[in-house]
């Protein structure tokens, strides 16, 4: 393993252990490997922009989290990234540093109260309220 890799490994370790740890713990696979993956994402951009390697050092250069995360959110949206996908994206990181996600401006969601749902064949299903899942899953049932 390589030092940068190593110092990324620093950085997202602490990440990930504080959004777990103001969370709950975290115990679905695939919430923990998106989060590993948008925490690295995250921590990349950080050791590429700033050179961070730790947690404490973003107050040491004058940052808070919050405005460094607001960056992040800037950089996402320069990238062209889905306002989905933005928010996907910083819902652990805001986890990990404690900020709220209404604390940082996004580009609004097409619909903001969608949900996801997966049927029990596997079958996954977006609906616009939380009834219209439980309709589809019932439905798949019978």
């Amino acid at each position: 393993m390589s030092k940068s890799e190593r110092i990324d490994v620093v950085l997202k370790r602490e990440v990930r252990y504080s959004a777990s740890k103001r969370n709950g713990v975290l115990t679905n696979a695939l919430t923990l490997k998106n989060y590993d993956t948008w925490i690295k994402y995250f921590c990349d951009w950080c050791r590429q922009k700033y050179g961070i390697k730790r947690m404490h050092q973003i107050a040491q250069l004058g940052h808070s989290p919050q405005s460094l995360i607001q960056e992040y959110e800037a950089y996402l949206y320069d990238q062209g990234k889905k306002p989905d996908t933005i928010h996907a994206y910083l819902a652990p990181i805001c986890k990990g540093f404690g900020v709220g996600m209404s604390d940082i401006q996004k580009p609004t969601r097409a619909h903001p109260d969608r949900l996801k749902g997966v049927t029990s064949t596997g079958k996954t299903v977006i609906c616009c309220s939380p009834r219209d899942v439980e309709l589809a899953r019932l439905a798949d049932i019978v």
